[in-house]
């Protein structure tokens, strides 16, 4: 039974106790509301949530019974990204996000009510997406569980664009840059006769009147210019936990009150100038660091990213490949089976199947009739699809969902992030030590030079070089890799692809290409009927072999398709006007049916090879005249080098001769394997890693190698066209830089070399920067200065040498 007593802190929140005390547990809480926080996560398993303090918030119950309106299915409809099923798909800003103890808890939402089904949190935007059944939990619901552990969302039914929100910061920034700015001349200029005559040869009342009118003019730098330091300080010590304002506030507090006392006193005119001027110089380091940043565009957006194309329907009834970034509401897309659907749209088909794993992990097809909406994110599964544009693309969307695709591989992140995390921990502590000392030996050396000594060292050190090392070095590498074709999920996927130690390839649409437009039938003579229907099915894969007949056979004539189905590393079935017909990798035919094809002796041998059954019966064989891809053998050569190699093939071992000789050394028999099944390449490639020193990065086409993508340390897909985006990949290659592929892992790896010079000279600069300030040879104003240049100064140094190394890697290609 709880036991209400007088004030004292709260262990959840760390607020003061106003009214009463709750003990609960041997701890106690400033109300019932953080009680029962604390009981529900107990209750759970998340009492480590505390281990680094108190959470610092505290429950909103205020506002729970206004969210009735939450019910209404209009209101539903406008909030929700995702609603199929049972399943709802919704990104929540939380505001109340500040710790690593915030993340532990909402990305463990699942584990406070189980209709949520996952939860992805974005700290830096304090953003979470949250996915969750509906029929366990109403959205009214999931904002009231929010709501009750502290983490309020900001609910806006006319959600602004990015733009938008992103012009408003910067608005604010420079807001703020102009009152700092305004100020600093102010008291610049009524500081002037004492620059030029000394306060001593002043008069009495215009030396005091200056100097309070500084006073006054100061208080705007300190309580708004100067604020983002201070609350950020304030908050990360309300949970104990010393970021890297806390030095640069208690500089500031330090100088302004030391400022108002000799003011106050009439002893002196402090140093507002150089408070004033360091807040100002700070700001200014920080808006151009953000304009730098966001000019590099590590938040990527399709626009900028891989250049996703769809088929669009026009007026005429042609069909064209456009950006998506230049479609419009209401304009006719066309959609192949496995194809990505990259907005909200209308079905106008009779009926479709669309697998929506991409958006909610669950492969389980979704049923689709005429007129029912499809989501952005889902695949088309089955025979093409017109659709009608009902929402404009969004671009971070189809981004964000890409990035937690990859979150479901559970590795570790790679030694070089964990090391910059490290650094980032005890640097605020240290740098407070050093000041703490050199104030100490200051006040009794020389009183009159602690505070601007110290001031200075608390200004001068700076973990942000540190901590942009990473971040913009790969984000450097991956803006240059775009520009040569090669598309990379992430800042952190880049350095996973630096880590690989064995590529494996996979081989039709991967290592081979079609050889102009051959293709040799064999066995039983295909009507012109019969052609028709065959083309027609093609049409519907996105299969190389598959769009290579199609292509073929273009000026055949459309038919309506149904009941088509694709099984990957199988084949492609379908039925047009009661004729159905069957492409077919030769491996799944019976032993009889093995016999016959190859009875069927083509009149040109092709790499690619496939049975053609009409109405459940063999028929014919057709050979594609494919040849390998233009430098295969230098790529192979220059992998193998530094790397192990291996091939899965679908196929037959009978082209294994032909690899050798293709590629000499590159391919031998221990390293190639035939017959494989998609199933069989994941397990290939788990069985590889299972070791824990293997590292494998997978290339393939994207379409019958998913799962081994998924599976490998890092995953390639290969991009004919820019239909062809695989979610299951970490990366995307266009097929014109495959040649560029082992210089661009040899990049990736080297990218690691410019990190650890980043961290020397970061580290170098700080060494000194603290070594000239504890003499006190440095003053507040030049330290504010100094400071934001010191991370401008990474900046170009990361951007400089990537572009070097890129140039000495690819220069040539």
């Amino acid at each position: 039974m709880p036991i209400i007593e007088e004030k004292t802190a709260c262990y959840h929140c760390s607020d003061d106790c106003e009214d009463e005390i709750v003990h609960f547990d041997g701890h106690t809480f400033c109300c019932n509301g953080c009680s029962t926080v604390y009981q529900l996560l107990q209750d759970v398993g998340l009492d480590d949530t505390y281990a680094n303090g108190p959470l610092g918030i505290k429950p909103d119950t205020q506002k729970i019974e206004e969210l009735t309106y939450l019910d209404d299915e209009e209101v539903k409809e406008s909030l929700l990204d995702f609603s199929e099923g049972t399943l709802g798909r919704i990104s929540f800003e939380l505001p109340a996000i500040h710790c690593s103890a915030c993340v532990y808890l909402l990305e463990r939402l699942d584990r406070l009510n189980k209709g949520v089904k996952q939860c992805e949190v974005n700290f830096p935007k304090k953003t979470a997406d949250i996915l969750f059944d509906q029929t366990q939990v109403s959205l009214k619901e999931l904002v009231v569980l929010l709501h009750s552990i502290g983490y309020a969302p900001n609910l806006n039914l006319a959600k602004s664009s990015e733009g938008k929100h992103k012009a408003d910061v910067d608005r604010t920034i420079i807001y703020k840059i102009g009152v700092a700015g305004f100020c600093f001349g102010n008291i610049m200029l009524l500081s002037f006769p004492e620059y030029l005559i000394g306060d001593s040869e002043l008069e009495s009342k215009w030396s005091t009147l200056f100097n309070y009118l500084n006073l006054a003019l100061v208080m705007p730098v300190l309580l708004y210019a100067g604020s983002d330091y201070l609350v950020s300080a304030y908050k990360g010590l309300k949970v104990r936990h010393v970021n890297m304002d806390v030095p640069v506030s208690i500089g500031m507090l330090a100088i302004f009150g030391r400022s108002a006392y000799d003011i106050l006193a009439g002893v002196g005119p402090g140093f507002l100038d150089s408070l004033a001027g360091f807040v100002f110089f700070l700001l200014i380091g920080k808006w151009y660091q953000a304009k730098t940043y966001s000019g590099l565009s590590f938040e990527r957006d399709y626009k900028s990213f891989f250049p996703i194309a769809v088929n669009r329907i026009g007026a005429d009834g042609q069909v064209n490949a456009i950006m998506i970034k230049h479609l419009l509401n209401g304009d006719e897309i066309q959609i192949h089976n496995d194809e990505l659907i990259p907005c909200d749209c209308e079905l106008l088909s009779d009926n479709a199947s669309i697998d929506y794993s991409f958006v909610t992990g669950e492969a389980a097809p979704s049923s689709k009739a005429l007129g029912n909406k499809v989501y952005a994110g889902g695949k088309n599964r089955g025979a093409v699809v017109h659709l009608r544009v009902l929402k404009p693309v969004s671009s971070s969307y189809l981004t964000s969902l890409w990035n937690n695709s990859g979150s479901n591989k559970t590795e570790e992140k790679p030694p070089l992030l964990n090391f910059s995390n490290k650094i980032a921990a005890w640097f605020s502590a240290t740098v407070l030590s050093i000041a703490f000392i050199t104030a100490v030996y200051w006040l009794l050396v020389d009183p009159t030079n602690w505070l601007s000594t110290t001031t200075a060292v608390l200004i001068i050190a700076c973990p942000c070089a540190l901590a942009l090392s990473i971040p913009f070095t790969y984000g450097s590498i991956l803006r240059h890799f775009g520009r040569h074709g090669f598309f990379v999920r992430s800042v952190e996927a880049i350095a996973k692809l630096g880590q690989v130690n064995h590529v494996v390839f996979d081989k039709t649409g991967t290592i081979t290409i079609r050889k102009g437009d051959s293709v040799n039938f064999s066995g039983n003579t295909i009507t012109a009927y019969q052609l028709l229907v065959l083309v027609n099915v093609a049409r519907q894969s996105l299969h190389p072999l598959s769009k290579n007949f199609a292509q073929v056979h273009q000026k055949v004539g459309s038919e309506r398709v149904i009941g088509f189905t694709e099984n990957p590393g199988s084949g492609i079935y379908g039925m047009v006007n009661g004729v159905s017909v069957e492409l077919k990798n030769p491996n799944k035919l019976s032993e009889s049916e093995k016999e016959q094809f190859e009875s069927w002796q083509p009149k040109v041998h092709g790499m690619g090879k496939t049975a053609i059954l009409i109405d459940g019966r063999l028929h014919a064989r057709v050979d594609f005249s494919n040849s390998y891809r233009p430098g295969l053998k230098q790529v192979v050569h220059s992998i193998q080098h530094e790397h192990g190699l291996s091939l899965l093939s679908g196929d037959n071992d009978t082209e294994a001769i032909a690899l050798n000789n293709e590629l000499i050394a590159g391919f031998d028999a221990n390293n190639m394997q035939f017959n494989m099944d998609p199933h069989e390449k994941k397990a290939w490639i788990m069985d590889k890693q299972s070791d824990g020193n293997s590292k494998v990065l997978m290339v393939g086409d994207g379409l019958n190698d998913a799962g081994a993508l998924r599976e490998a340390h890092f995953g390639i897909s290969i991009a004919e066209d820019n239909t062809q985006f695989t979610p299951a990949s970490d990366g995307i290659l266009t097929a014109e830089s495959f040649e560029k592929l082992p210089q661009l892992i040899k990049l990736a790896k080297q990218a690691r070399l410019i990190v650890m010079a980043a961290f020397a000279l970061s580290l170098i600069y700080n060494i000194i920067g603290v070594t000239v300030a504890v003499q006190g040879l440095l003053s507040p104003v030049i330290a504010a200065i100094l400071m934001p240049l010191s991370s401008v100064s990474i900046v170009l140094f990361t951007t400089v040498s990537s572009s070097i190394l890129v140039r000495l890697h690819l220069k040539n290609i």
